[in-house]
């Protein structure tokens, strides 16, 4: 046994080295990998070629359109500079509400215009120069000039045109306070004068109690008012209720607030 453990640590030394070697050599005869060159081809170039040419052109026609678009705008802003002062007054003749038109002369001391047609217009510059030849107004022009004016006049006619009363009542009730049971009287005589056949009766109600609560103290007190009405003559078929309930106060508030103005019944006499 003493003799062979020399053997066997020769053994354990040179086979390691033997095997190492024989792999470097077999890494050696083995062929390095060569780098990959990519191909393209003819189609591929020219299709390249032609994407950048499109993309050129997108380029160029925008950069035209741009130009193109500044100079228009460069030319309109001339045009505008060398426009004449505007016109100190216009003056278009309009229906009335009812649909009639009238006339209207436009005098200067340089001259006058008649205006006899819904729509036609004149202006005036100075007043020595007579008013120009009357054509007719676009909407768009009327609209712009005159809207304001238009509104109120409308707003002014619909208020002639009708009449607003408010009754109130007692809380939580149907029942109208003292003095609005003498307002009754007005009512009518303005129902009478009018000779009105469309009367609206509105019930309203504060914030105080449920939202269908409300809206049925609002239909009751309408109704009631209606009936105080039809007593008093008014033809039943002429008056139309309503009720709203707390949703249009007279008087804003928060909910629960026991506005007194807001239990009323609106009266609208046409």
């Amino acid at each position: 046994m003493e003799i062979l453990t020399p053997i066997l640590v020769l053994l354990v030394v040179v086979l390691p080295a033997f095997f190492d070697g024989a792999d470097k050599e077999k890494a050696a005869s083995q062929p390095e990998p060569t780098a990959q060159v990519e191909v393209i081809t003819e189609a591929e170039v020219k299709k390249a070629a032609e994407v950048k040419k499109a993309a050129e052109a997108k380029k160029a026609a925008e950069a035209k359109k741009a130009a193109e678009a500044k100079k228009a705008a460069e030319a309109k802003k001339a045009a505008e500079a060398k426009k004449p002062a505007e016109a100190t007054e216009t003056v278009v003749l309009q229906a009335d509400l009812d649909g009639t038109v009238g006339q209207a002369e436009v005098i200067t001391a340089g001259g006058s215009q008649l205006l006899t047609e819904a729509g036609q217009m004149t202006t005036v510059t100075t007043a020595s120069e007579a008013p120009s030849v009357p054509t007719t107004a676009g909407q768009e022009l009327i609209d712009e000039k005159f809207s304001g004016a238009l509104a109120a006049e409308t707003q002014a006619a619909e208020s002639q045109a009708a009449e607003k009363f408010n009754l109130y009542f007692k809380t939580d009730s149907f029942e109208l306070l003292p003095e609005s049971q003498a307002l009754l009287s007005e009512i009518i005589a303005a129902i009478k004068a009018r000779g009105s056949s469309e009367i609206s009766v509105n019930g309203h109600s504060d914030s105080t109690g449920s939202e269908i609560y409300n809206l049925k103290l609002s239909l009751d007190r309408a109704k009631g008012v209606r009936n105080l009405l039809v007593e008093k003559g008014v033809a039943e078929d002429h008056i139309s209720t309503t009720s709203l309930g707390e949703g249009d106060p007279l008087v804003p508030t928060a909910d629960g607030v026991a506005e007194p103005r807001n239990r009323r019944v609106e009266v609208i006499v046409r």
